[in-house]
């Protein structure tokens, strides 16, 4: 079972994908959401990624500095990020 599901978008701008990528990473059972290759996602997807990560214990990892901003600015806590 791998522990990481890697996402190849190099951006995200709709939270129906935001959805696809986190039931994607349940069906293959991972914990961690790797979006090192993601430039940028819209309010909506950081929204629904933040969602997915505390209903589905699933960690977000290898964030860039504006995709952190953006999960940052939706979940003041961070609890999202691994």
């Amino acid at each position: 079972m791998p522990d990481k599901f890697v996402v190849e978008d190099d951006a995200i701008i709709t939270r129906n994908r935001a959805r696809e990528i986190g039931r994607d990473a349940r069906q293959i059972g991972c914990d961690e959401i790797d979006l090192s290759n993601v430039e940028f996602v819209s309010r909506s997807v950081a929204d629904e990624l933040v969602y997915q990560s505390q209903k589905g214990d699933i960690s977000l990892i290898g964030l860039r500095d504006e995709v952190e901003e953006m999960i940052n600015l939706i979940d003041g806590s961070s609890s999202a990020i691994a």
